[in-house]
């Protein structure tokens, strides 16, 4: 009987165990993985897999943007607007600049510092706009995203 009482309680602590490690109430998983990935997306692709057009996230066929300097709309969010413009070159896009990147307190424009590098890096691996967003800067990311569809939208061959 004490070894089925042992075995018993060993099962229930395994049990435990697991749930402790999948379980989130406070959704901690979600920023580490935000984070992990944001370190992924930092690092530029190699020349060999740009020039290919196969970065392995590219969610756009290869040159199905016209080449040329195309500006988005302005998109508001609760703690201020983005706007951005692209550049394409040889049907890719080659560089993300924010026409606007405005911030209602102290607090937004350190979230808007640090996400829009990331969501700059993020478009130009997967070539698009079907990017992840910035985790704890989602107005920023889904304005950002919204303001890229329509420049893209307008750089459609």
């Amino acid at each position: 009987m004490n070894m089925r009482k042992a075995l018993v309680i060993l099962c229930v602590i395994a049990f435990l165990g697991v749930m402790a490690a999948t379980f989130d109430p406070l959704g901690t998983h979600d920023a580490i993985k935000s984070t992990t990935d944001a370190a992924k997306v930092t690092t530029a692709p190699s020349t060999a897999a740009a020039s290919s057009g196969s970065t392995g996230t590219n969610h756009s066929p290869a040159n199905t943007y016209k080449d040329g300097n195309y500006q988005g709309s302005d998109y508001s969010n609760p703690y201020g607007d983005v706007q951005v413009s692209v550049t394409i070159s040889a049907g890719k896009i080659t560089a993300v600049s924010f026409n606007k990147l405005t911030a209602e307190d102290e607090h937004s424009q350190r979230i808007n510092s640090e996400a829009a590098p990331l969501l700059r890096d993020e478009t130009l691996s997967a070539q698009g706009a079907n990017i992840d967003g910035v985790s704890g800067a989602s107005y920023t990311s889904s304005s950002y995203e919204q303001s890229l569809q329509s420049a893209l939208d307008k750089a459609k061959a």
